[in-house]
């Protein structure tokens, strides 16, 4: 189970089966998200994609505003809806400690 795997013992509300498929890949298969740039009020995430080999994505948080490049978060925006998986998985990530190496 997912939850053991990574230890928590409540799963966060962002949690759900697309970003635990990224958990699961980040963890077990191959790194997929990395710190691009870091400053004091920012940081730069870059994030491959797992079923596109050339695709990757920046998630960027500027002072706790999340934004993601990826079609899907530029689609929801638009209709002041959620924030998208990618920026999910990366707070599941920060929230549980999990290390995100930089590149």
């Amino acid at each position: 189970m997912l939850n053991e795997e990574i230890k928590i013992e409540k799963p966060p509300a962002i949690m759900n089966a697309k970003v635990a498929e990224l958990i699961r890949y980040h963890l077990k298969k191959e790194k997929i998200v990395y710190i691009l740039e870091e400053s004091d009020n920012s940081t730069i995430y870059m994030l491959k994609s797992i079923k596109r080999d050339s695709q990757t994505y920046n998630v960027v948080n500027e002072n706790g505003t999340w934004t993601c490049d990826c079609p899907a978060f530029k689609y929801r925006r638009r209709f002041g809806k959620e924030l998208c998986k990618h920026i999910d998985f990366i707070q599941v990530l920060i929230k549980e400690e999990i290390p995100i190496e930089s590149i």
